[in-house]
């Protein structure tokens, strides 16, 4: 069952999923930057370590 949390609530470490056009991709965030429109998220796919 999926969780929905505010963005602002995301913190290093933390694993989202998000929905591609070929399926589901987890991924590990690595880096989380706060700007004036928004927020910038990095992270590692789970699976194979891509950035």
């Amino acid at each position: 069952m999926p969780v929905i949390v505010l963005a602002e609530s995301l913190e290093v470490g933390n694993v989202v999923e998000l929905p591609t056009r070929s399926g589901t991709v987890a991924i590990r965030l690595t880096q989380i930057t706060y700007r004036v429109n928004g927020i910038k998220f990095t992270g590692r796919e789970t699976r194979d370590s891509t950035q």
